[in-house]
């Protein structure tokens, strides 16, 4: 498998690729219409009417809504193995909180000296405990910065699948989400990006055996190949790459398990020998009675009492 590599000329993260044309009256705060993919809506609108809107999840950038895509069964499959996958760390390790899309966070962004602010919805986002922004209850968003972002590519059309290959890729790293993965049903346009230094998404790659590892959450390791083959979870069970942080209270109790058993083998051993050694203590005994027993029949043919010679 390939990582993605990012295209040497990148469109400019402040301008939409396809956008409706801007009406030309001032928008009603208060007016709820109809919405559509570039609908021109403020921020305050966005987050009292859109964000939750029941039909089609939309995000927002640089003042317009843009509608999330949809992506096809096999993305979804990899997509929801995988963040099985980040659920199995969180709980074994760290902890951390797992959120989905329903939650969206407020990116302020910077690009040829302008200010522009973006509100995005990744498909899944962690937050590490040490986050100094930790979601509440009662939040309806998230005001921090996520620590890794997943996206399932919506590649339904070229500009959905360039928002989250193109636009999301700048706009995360900016933002400072530490690592930012796309996943999809296609191992080609499967990518994994980790921040460097200098703040640039720099691709993360396998190792020789074809093991990836994340540095924002350590432990979590992962094949390749297993992002198509999604191995049952029995079969993560029994694979050390897994092991480390898929229900490891099963590996533990598994191993516990064979310990005991092998001790309760070598206590069966050592006791089938000292049975052994017994036999021959007592085998010995019988024979040393019978020559006695011998010697002393031939005392009494002899008419020596053997009692005498005691």
């Amino acid at each position: 498998m390939r990582c993605l590599t990012m295209p040497n000329v990148l469109p400019d993260l402040t301008t939409p690729i396809a956008r409706r044309p801007a009406p030309t009256e001032r928008m009603d705060e208060n007016a709820v219409l109809e919405p559509y993919d570039g609908m021109l809506v403020s921020e305050t609108a966005y987050w009292r009417f859109y964000a939750d809107w029941p039909d089609v999840t939309y995000e927002w950038h640089n003042g317009r809504l843009e509608a999330k895509g949809v992506s096809d069964w096999a993305t979804i499959l990899v997509f929801q193995w995988f963040t099985g996958l980040i659920r199995y760390f969180l709980d074994s390790h760290r902890g951390g909180q797992l959120v989905n899309q329903a939650l969206g966070f407020t990116l302020s962004l910077t690009a040829h000296g302008a200010s522009r602010r973006s509100i995005r919805r990744p498909d899944t986002a962690v937050i590490l405990p040490e986050n100094p922004h930790q979601l509440q209850l009662t939040d309806r968003r998230y005001h921090g910065v996520f620590d890794l972002c997943l996206e399932a590519l919506s590649d339904s059309d070229p500009e959905q699948k360039a928002r989250d290959q193109v636009i999301k890729y700048r706009e995360y790293a900016q933002m400072g989400v530490e690592e930012y993965y796309i996943l999809a049903g296609n191992l080609d346009d499967c990518a994994f990006f980790r921040r460097d230094p200098q703040g640039r998404y720099q691709p993360m790659l396998p190792d020789q055996d074809g093991v990836m590892a994340s540095v924002a959450l350590p432990g979590l390791r992962w094949r390749q190949r297993d992002l198509v083959r999604q191995p049952t979870l029995e079969a993560l069970l029994a694979d050390p790459v897994y092991q480390g942080y898929v229900l490891p209270e099963f590996s533990r109790a598994q191993a516990d398990k064979a310990a005991a058993l092998q001790r309760a083998d070598q206590e069966a051993q050592r006791a089938d020998q000292e049975a052994r050694r017994a036999e021959k203590e007592a085998q010995r005994a019988n024979q040393e009675a019978a020559r006695a027993e011998r010697l002393a029949e031939r005392l009494r043919q002899l008419g020596i009492d053997p009692h005498l010679l005691e």
